[in-house]
């Protein structure tokens, strides 16, 4: 085997100190956390639009269409502000 290989197999992150890990897992659970909370945030968007807008045993296409083209906005905004949050972090480091 090459060096080359060694390297490669080698873990990255076993040569972290006990406080390099703890700040990594911190890390990570924060986005988790914050990509949950975009996601149940997406969720409510997409009930709320749901119960206001589908209140009908029928629809054309044209409202489906509507519908669509509105829930494909509220998605947008609720997403942008998720994304706009997650800026504000990296600036601020």
């Amino acid at each position: 085997m090459s060096s080359n290989y060694q390297v490669f197999k080698m873990n990255p992150f076993s040569t972290l100190s006990d406080d390099n890990h703890e700040q990594i897992r911190k890390y990570l659970k924060f986005f988790r956390l914050k990509k949950e909370a975009m996601l149940r945030a997406l969720q409510r968007e997409i009930d709320e639009v749901k119960a206001d807008r589908l209140n009908e045993d029928m629809y054309t296409r044209e409202d489906v269409s509507d519908f669509a083209d509105f829930l494909s906005s509220a998605v947008k905004v609720t997403t942008y502000s998720a994304v706009f949050s997650f800026e504000w972090i990296f600036y601020a480091i």
